[in-house]
């Protein structure tokens, strides 16, 4: 029920792919790239992201903008990723960056996309699998906005 009512977006479009190509546990994968995606998500949710980051105990300085505050949010997902020992890149459970334009390919065609709070295209998809593998969270203004 939860699944039906939520939605589901990039986070699952990009790992039921990344599960289905290197035999990765749907949980981890959805894990591994969590962080990723709400990093590229930012822009349009900063306020989920904040709120995100207060329920995971991070103070939040509400003088501040939703925007800027929401990377407490991010932050905070990393944090506890590491924590229970999930990989920080798809290089820790093996995934290859030569799939990456043939995963974002995928993607665009899953139903969960759909339902990303961003517009999102396959230049996009292929840009938060890269970030995946190198460990990066921030994002150029070239992506949409």
């Amino acid at each position: 029920m939860a699944f039906n009512g939520a939605g589901l977006g990039a986070v699952h479009a990009l790992s039921h792919q990344v599960g289905a190509a290197f035999h990765v546990p749907h949980g981890l994968a959805n894990a591994i790239l969590l962080p990723y995606v709400m990093a590229y998500n930012r822009p349009q949710v900063p306020e989920r992201l904040t709120t995100v980051a207060a329920a995971l105990g991070e103070p939040i300085d509400d003088s501040q903008l939703p925007r800027r505050e929401a990377a407490k949010g991010v932050r905070a997902v990393r944090t506890l990723c590491a924590d229970i020992d999930i990989p920080a890149t798809l290089e820790g459970v093996d995934a290859d960056r030569e799939a990456i334009p043939e995963l974002a390919q995928q993607a665009l065609a899953d139903g969960s996309l759909v339902s990303n709070p961003r517009t999102t295209d396959a230049d996009d998809l292929e840009a938060i699998l890269e970030r995946a593998f190198d460990g990066a969270f921030e994002y150029e203004s070239t992506l949409h906005a």
